[in-house]
């Protein structure tokens, strides 16, 4: 799988386990950590499941490894078949398409194959919530591993190593590296004392940047602008009982007191709404 896939496995996991979203914001953050460090062995899906259990115990929502790693398992299994599902459903749509397209325009069926090609290489994911139709437990149970104990103390082993060689490089970045981008956004979040249910809109969108290319914006300029296009996603919306101050809505204030142009709170919005239409299309 690709590096964005294993972000949304990192979230559905997170959610069905109940973990709070700062605390999946986190497993994301110690995931890329890891992984785009030169002294990762593992593979991605025990540093998944070595990143879940330790922020688990800092965040004190303690989960059991056995959980931990048959909800990794049981997720990524559920992923692979939706989108084995969606493949399917994608390639009879296409066939359907051709067969009538022969019928009436055949000299535009290379130009439709070309444009499917080009869609190939587009991230997707498939969400799961389609397949939950039918009792979530079932579904669970019926994607439930059945590992032997030689093959679970096996996995449990690797979690727990690659967990200590996490620790060690936290450790590390502790000591060298500034503050990191979730942290940027809790302490705005202190600053304003949003309500809880805009401090936690605003946590969701910060969480949905790890899927969209934002490396011309840097860690502090990502964290005011989700924190503006978050209102104003609140105030076109129109969302009950949630009630932001008017400056909050003033480019005026954004430049003076945050220090950021409309120019980029407006280009950070235009990629997070194209984002948005995507995965909603």
């Amino acid at each position: 799988m690709r590096q964005e896939e294993f972000l949304f496995l990192i979230e559905e996991i997170g959610v069905s386990l109940r973990l709070s979203q700062n605390a999946i914001a986190l497993i994301i953050e110690y995931y890329q950590l890891l992984t785009n460090s030169e002294s990762n062995r593992f593979k991605s899906e025990i540093v998944i499941g070595a990143c879940i259990f330790l922020v688990s115990k800092t965040r004190e929502e303690n989960k059991k490894i056995r959980d931990i790693i048959n909800m990794c398992f049981v997720v990524t299994r559920l992923y692979r078949h939706a989108n084995q599902l969606k493949a399917a459903e994608k390639e009879r749509l296409k066939q359907q398409a051709l067969m009538q397209m022969q019928q009436n325009q055949g000299s535009d069926i290379d130009t439709m194959e070309d444009q499917q090609d080009s869609q190939q290489n587009e991230t997707e994911y498939i969400k799961l919530n389609f397949l939950y139709e039918m009792e979530r437990s079932s579904i669970e149970e019926s994607f439930a591993p059945t590992f032997t104990l030689e093959i679970y103390s096996q996995i449990k082993n690797e979690i727990l190593q690659c967990e200590q060689h996490l620790l060690r490089l936290i450790n590390y970045n502790l000591l060298t590296k500034k503050m990191s981008f979730t942290e940027i956004v809790l302490n705005y979040l202190h600053i304003f004392q949003f309500e809880k249910n805009v401090s936690q809109y605003i946590l969701n969108l910060s969480n949905d940047t790890q899927y969209v290319d934002l490396q011309s914006f840097s860690e502090i300029e990502m964290a005011k602008s989700c924190i503006y296009l978050a209102l104003d996603l609140i105030k076109y919306q129109q969302i009950q009982d949630l009630h932001i101050e008017e400056k909050f809505y003033d480019f005026q204030w954004w430049k003076e007191f945050m220090l950021i142009s409309k120019e980029r709170l407006l280009e950070f919005s235009e990629i997070m709404l194209q984002y948005y239409n995507q995965i909603n299309s």
